[in-house]
């Protein structure tokens, strides 16, 4: 279990609710995202972000954005990062060597971020003004949208 802090701290516990340990970010915390594997988790600060393994808390990555990140996730074999951005981009980056693979713009600022598993989609919800939200799927570079109230997938 992760809890996320306005202390600009997140708390890892056990499956016995006794806290393993506490990870310090260098601001408030802006977007976060667990593994699909569960080994690891992403976690941002306006433009700068972490990825620790949740076995040992050791950091595997450090990574800085052009923008703020408001939404973060990974692909399914953790090689690429997905950052949703309050310039109204979301960024794909290959991990590792953290080289800038693709931009897809939103009208508004990247909310909610998920990438699909197995497939090279990513998902992605910006808030369109009086409650609403525009949700848009890129495959291939093709973005389609379609106007929704709830952003769930």
């Amino acid at each position: 279990i992760l809890t996320i802090g306005k202390d600009k701290t997140i708390k890892h516990f056990g499956m016995d609710r006794k806290e393993v340990r506490t990870y310090t970010m260098g601001g408030d915390i802006t977007a976060h995202s667990i593994a699909r594997d569960g080994t690891s988790f992403t976690a941002f600060a306006g433009k700068s972000g972490k990825v620790w393994q949740l076995s040992d808390g050791k950091e595997l990555f450090s990574f800085d954005a052009p923008a703020e990140v408001l939404s973060v996730d990974r692909s399914s074999d953790n090689s690429r990062i997905y950052l949703g951005c309050a310039d109204n981009l979301v960024r794909v980056y290959q991990l590792k060597d953290k080289q800038y693979i693709q931009g897809f713009p939103s009208k508004n600022p990247v909310k909610g971020l998920a990438g699909v598993p197995n497939q090279a989609i990513v998902g992605f919800v910006s808030e369109n003004g009086a409650g609403t939200h525009s949700i848009s799927w890129v495959r291939n570079s093709v973005v389609s949208e379609k106007g929704l109230t709830s952003s769930a997938w």
